[in-house]
């Protein structure tokens, strides 16, 4: 993977050098969170990995390279920052004005050492926990996001979860609490939070629904990806046939009739909804329902269909829908995988 990255980092230099691009190009690399398994073989002097509060599951490289924008010699640059900073900086890298407010901050005069990045930023880190044991969805999932379930970043401290304080300086691996020992420190970063949970709080949890039925999205295809609160988004879960189910927030554009075809494959792999891929993943389907806009409605399925298709009346607005492939009518086995969704 790595000589993957390398190489083709390499591609896009010579490509920008070649087309007479690279003097004017901001170039930035960075990955999205820690490793999944760097932890195993270099953890790089940290402990934790993806999806954990330590700082190897959220410290992560940003590389930024512009050679026509004066930013100076190569190096590091010190102090916090964080991925919504990237879209402040980057207009004013390129010097485009805006009256709009951002979570971020510019690191334009910290790239171009006219400024340090400031020395007492506080940044808290939380976010949705994969609920990957859970087959249903629930209010008591660990995709909930709640206050107490981020870390607050304060020079080289760190507060996890509202109940552990750490210092990188004497602790860099963050085996030792400290939180007893710095009241004031504790005080200070849980007043941070305090805040920072009083502004987003109420719409942190808001879902992002899904558009159906608009002008440039008719039709449209939604997956077990988008479910609420329920972990299906790797290929192997669909293969195996993992027996979980969810629901999609949707907002209807337009009022109309919209026909909803469930599969339990996507089109691509036209496969019959029971059968196996490659020896895996048989289900003993026999019936297909569909609830959305308090209306129920069932079919049986046939050993050789490869969708089940409904047709339904739905007015504009926000809209929830769930679906089941089952055996039999008291046996529900999993949700559809892929739905596919157009107004007609």
């Amino acid at each position: 993977m790595i000589r993957n990255f390398d190489t083709n980092m390499g591609r896009l230099m010579t490509f920008l050098n070649e087309a007479g691009l690279e003097e004017n190009t901001i170039l930035l690399f960075m990955t999205d969170n820690g490793s999944t398994f760097g932890h195993a073989y270099y953890p790089a002097g940290m402990r934790g990995r993806k999806t954990q509060l330590w700082e190897g599951g959220h410290r992560v490289p940003c590389f930024i390279r512009w050679p026509g924008g004066s930013l100076g010699n190569p190096r590091d640059i010190g102090g916090l920052t964080q991925t919504q900073d990237l879209l402040p900086t980057l207009l004013d890298l390129c010097g485009i004005k805006t009256t709009r407010e951002f979570d971020g901050i510019s690191l334009g005069p910290a790239l171009r050492n006219r400024a340090a990045v400031p020395e007492e930023r506080m940044l808290v880190i939380n976010y949705s926990r994969m609920p990957g044991t859970l087959d249903f969805p629930t209010p008591d999932s660990p995709s909930i996001l709640r206050r107490e379930s981020g870390a607050v970043l304060w020079k080289r401290w760190r507060m996890l979860r509202d109940s552990e304080l750490y210092n990188l300086e004497t602790d860099p691996l963050q085996k030792k609490n400290v939180i007893d020992a710095h009241p004031k420190v504790t005080a200070k970063m849980r007043a941070h939070l305090d805040n920072w949970w009083d502004s987003v709080g109420e719409t942190a949890n808001e879902p992002q629904r899904v558009i159906i039925g608009h002008d440039a999205a008719n039709p449209m295809m939604l997956t077990a990806c988008e479910w609420l609160d329920v972990f299906i988004d790797q290929q192997r879960q669909i293969r195996r046939g993992d027996q979980k189910n969810g629901y999609w927030e949707l907002d209807v554009a337009k009022a109309g009739r919209y026909e909803f075809e469930l599969r339990r494959w996507p089109r691509e792999a036209n496969i019959p909804l029971s059968a196996a891929y490659n020896g895996q993943g048989a289900l003993p389907i026999t019936q297909a329902r569909l609830f959305i806009n308090r209306e129920l409605v069932n079919k049986p399925v046939k050993l050789n269909d490869k969708a089940a298709k409904f047709t339904v009346t739905l007015p504009s607005g926000p809209v929830r829908l769930h679906t089941w492939f089952a055996e039999g009518r008291s046996n529900p086995i999993c949700g559809a995988y892929y739905v596919y969704v157009k107004r007609i």
